[in-house]
């Protein structure tokens, strides 16, 4: 009898050969997985989780590649020659669509891992009942304030739209600017705008669903012309928000860029700004280079006297796709690469080295900012509603959006005129 554990030549030979069997009959041996990453920033963190499943998966081996661009008209030119990756991260959520659309995205709805997702994220990648990517990290756009300006003057997080107005009373009455802001870049005044609208669809419901899943019946609609952007929700209210939020930043905002926005709110000139959650850590450093320390919470926008019905917004930072071209062992091996971005060690590397906030429910959020852990009791108790923006086209967000939201301020344009462009917009450049 040979003892497989012994240390001569033949004995190292034979177990060997007898541990290729037994990957083999998993259906898992000796794989490699190719991953298209389309952002070169999340490289180092990749290779440090593909290393982590490796050893947890001997027989499966992770190849990472990064190629700028990786995605929606480029991924269908791949598709057409066979040549797609097994495993895709796409920005959120058009290039997800497009795949299912034309067949290259795998049905993930037996997939573990993705019940442990925010519903409310998942409805972005729910095409025809199926779901077609694992969202992993979420980006969130909100409220974020100075913790220590509240408690000073005694001001508690506002849960209604009234509730904010006595707020901003009271900071201006102290001779504090509400809301730090750019005006130099469109871009915030476009997100404030999208948010609000995706809110309000969200609220009041659309085509016969509330939440999430209106937001993302009603781009579908705009996509097939079948419905306009102003008549979708209450046109006046929101322009009347839009109005009564500008009123609330500095003078000086209309020449403010990023900097200047940052520096406003981390020196305690602004008490509270309406930012992506990535404002957080670069108000941390600028606080260091400025010689101030306060604490960050955060809270959503509340545009509602409803407090139920105002909540984060937030998409999937990028979300992962498994091909259909690849063969079924290859995608069996996909799969378990995409439960693994699930497990306690990817979470360690998500929330404790980059500062990310995961799509998954109950998970440690201890190591996180506290406007972090304020964003994740905040969605896991009311949910969340996505970003409007990242259902439209490109153009329609860049220009019509964001431009139109500043023209309206400065009386170039009328509340309907804006939106009639953002339908002209949203026509034109809608390709499917």
């Amino acid at each position: 009898m040979i003892n497989l554990l012994s240390s001569s030549p033949r004995g190292r030979k034979l177990a060997m050969f007898f541990l290729l069997l037994l990957a083999a009959a998993s259906g898992l041996s000796a794989r490699t997985l190719t991953i298209v990453l389309y952002r070169p920033g999340m490289l180092s963190s990749f290779r440090e989780l593909a290393q982590a499943f490796t050893k947890a998966h001997p027989g499966i081996r992770i190849r990472t590649l990064v190629t700028h661009g990786y995605h929606g008209s480029r991924l269908i030119q791949e598709a057409a020659y066979g040549n797609l990756p097994d495993i895709i991260q796409a920005p959120a959520y058009r290039p997800d669509f497009e795949l299912a659309i034309n067949g290259y995205a795998a049905d993930l709805n037996r997939l573990r891992t993705v019940h442990k997702v925010n519903p409310d994220i998942l409805s972005g990648v729910t095409f025809q009942g199926g779901i077609i990517a694992l969202p992993t990290a979420i980006s969130t756009i909100g409220v974020f304030y100075n913790r220590a300006l509240f408690h000073r003057l005694n001001l508690s997080v506002p849960h209604t739209f009234k509730e904010l107005q006595n707020v901003t009373k009271v900071l201006r009455a102290h001779g504090i600017t509400p809301f730090a802001s750019l005006l130099k870049d469109n871009q915030s005044l476009g997100e404030f705008l999208e948010f609000l609208h995706s809110a309000m669809l969200s609220t009041e419901g659309w085509g016969g669903a509330r939440g999430a899943e209106a937001v993302v019946q009603f781009a579908n609609a705009m996509d097939n012309g079948e419905t306009n952007w102003g008549s979708a929700v209450n046109e006046k209210k929101l322009f009347r928000i839009l109005k009564w939020y500008a009123q609330q930043m500095s003078p000086l905002a209309v020449n403010n860029g990023l900097n200047q926005e940052v520096a406003e709110f981390a020196s305690g000139q602004a008490a509270m700004v309406f930012q992506q959650q990535d404002f957080v850590l670069t108000a941390q450093k600028a606080e260091k280079a400025l010689g101030t320390s306060f604490s960050i919470g955060a809270f959503p926008f509340p545009w509602s006297n409803n407090p139920a019905d105002n909540k984060f917004a937030s998409t999937a930072e990028s979300s992962f796709v498994i091909s259909t071209q690849s063969s079924a062992g290859q995608q069996r091996a996909a799969r378990e690469f995409l439960n693994f971005l699930a497990s306690p060690q990817a979470i360690h590397v998500w929330t404790d080295h980059y500062k990310l906030l995961p799509a998954f429910h109950n998970v440690p959020t201890g190591n996180l900012p506290r406007a972090f852990q304020d964003i994740v009791v905040s969605e896991d108790r009311l949910g969340s509603d996505p970003w409007e923006f990242v259902l439209c086209p490109g153009p329609t967000w860049r220009y019509a959006m964001q431009d139109g939201a500043r023209r309206y301020l400065d009386g170039q344009k009328t509340a309907e005129e804006v939106s009639r462009e953002i339908d002209w917009s949203w026509k034109d450049h809608y390709h499917p």
